[in-house]
């Protein structure tokens, strides 16, 4: 098998590259395709979820954990469920309640003690 011209760095015939030399995947699109879902996987850890061993404390059926953003004790807050909106031809989407308590050095802590 003989390499297009515009592969020219690949001097000798690498094995692991074999797939994309038969799927005629560019190796250009390819390293694209890693950057970006390095640079959302940053974005993902910095902006979005809550830490996962904050995720882990138990807590009661049915809450979520929410950030709240602040540095204080009280930054994750802990919210029951309270129901779900049908609408017709949408998918079911969840509707938060009230404050049930905080995540407190990695104890779950109700609110009246709080």
């Amino acid at each position: 098998m003989s390499f297009p011209h515009f592969w020219g760095f690949f001097h000798v015939r690498n094995p692991a590259w074999d797939c994309f030399l038969t799927l005629k995947i560019n190796p250009r699109t390819l390293i694209s395709i890693v950057i970006r879902t390095i640079i959302y996987d940053i974005i993902k850890d910095i902006f979005m979820a809550v830490p996962e061993h904050i995720r882990k404390v138990p807590r009661p059926r049915n809450t979520v954990v929410i950030d709240s953003g602040s540095n204080g004790a009280k930054r994750y807050a802990v919210h029951s469920r309270r129901a779900s909106i049908c609408k017709p031809g949408c998918n079911p989407r969840p509707v938060n309640g009230p404050v049930i308590g905080h995540i407190i050095d990695g104890k779950f802590v109700p609110r009246q003690s709080a």
